[in-house]
């Protein structure tokens, strides 16, 4: 049996990791992922560089660990939104508004997000919140498909890394979760519907453009 972070509750480190786990996140969120280092992470998880390297290769891979954790929660909401009987899109748009508001409850990860792009950390984080959105969004999008609400000329895992960049750059920016909300109401939501709608214009920058036609 696996923990939420991942690994083997009957590993002889299994005990550890969420020391490991929990003392990343308060690295992150005092120098940032660029400045973590992997002797910082053991010291506060109160280990050697040599434990710590026997479990993870890397601070990547203890970053993609933790964001498996912390997901956890979200995952357990948007499970329990996708069981709603309303609209597959309102559906949607509610899991879209959590996971917004789940960035904005973590300190570490929204301070990551303002300071712009990384390419190391945005490598981890997308998988790791595609990872996420699967359980709940694709079997939701592929019921808005074959209820003729959901678009359906491009491949959903396609549609769910799109959204999930949209939903990364909105997360970023420094405004209220009621603006954030709206963001994805109107450039979001309209390139979902099955009429192919494009998101609006000027609204705001730095989004990416709709899915590509197919």
């Amino acid at each position: 049996m696996r923990n939420q972070s991942g690994f083997s509750e009957n590993s002889p480190l299994s005990g550890n990791i969420e020391d490991v786990l929990d003392a990343t996140k308060a690295c992150i969120a005092h120098s940032g992922f660029v400045h973590t280092h992997m002797g910082d992470i053991a010291k506060g998880a109160s280990m050697s560089r040599a434990t710590l390297y026997r479990r993870f290769e890397n601070k990547e891979q203890i970053f993609a660990a933790l964001l498996r954790r912390e997901a956890a929660s979200f995952v357990d909401r948007a499970r329990a939104i996708a069981a709603r009987s309303e609209s597959v899109l309102s559906r949607v748009e509610a899991i879209l508004f959590v996971a917004l508001a789940e960035i904005a409850g973590h300190d570490w990860l929204a301070g990551e997000l303002s300071k712009g792009p990384d390419t190391r950390v945005m490598a981890i984080l997308n998988p790791a919140d595609q990872e996420a959105a699967g359980y709940a969004l694709l079997p939701l999008l592929e019921e808005g498909v074959m209820a003729g609400e959901v678009r359906d000329s491009l491949p959903l895992s396609e549609l769910v890394a799109w959204i999930f960049r949209q939903l990364l750059s909105i997360a970023a920016m420094p405004l209220g979760q009621a603006d954030k909300e709206l963001r994805v109401q109107v450039l979001v939501m309209p390139a979902l519907r099955a009429n192919g709608s494009e998101p609006a214009d000027g609204l705001t920058q730095n989004l990416c453009p709709g899915p590509p036609a197919r």
